[in-house]
């Protein structure tokens, strides 16, 4: 197992941990695929009206998407690929959903 550091100080902090080598094999590349692939590249969450964007409106400003996300995460018993447990996220909806999943 690696250990990545961060560049900066401060930056990047997340990364200072070893890496679970599940997200470095096929089938999770082959899921991570699948699931951007069905969201045309777009975060799924600005695409929906219901979900409140960065600026607190429901305006649709669409962004392109940076994370795929486990819906139910992986740690609380979701599945690990399965393409209906998975969506595409802007950093800003993927910084809000990983807080309440807190």
């Amino acid at each position: 197992m690696n250990i990545k550091t961060a560049t900066k100080k401060g930056s990047n902090a997340h990364r200072n941990r070893v890496r679970d080598p599940f997200y470095q094999s096929k089938q999770y590349k082959a899921w991570r695929k699948e699931v951007i692939a069905q969201s045309n590249g777009c975060c799924v969450h600005c695409r929906d009206p219901k979900i409140k964007n960065e600026n607190g409106t429901y305006a649709r400003i669409v962004k392109p998407g940076k994370v795929t996300d486990h819906i139910i995460p992986i740690k609380k018993g979701g599945a690990k690929l399965d393409v209906s447990n998975g969506q595409y996220l802007c950093s800003y909806h993927n910084n809000v959903k990983t807080a309440k999943d807190k």
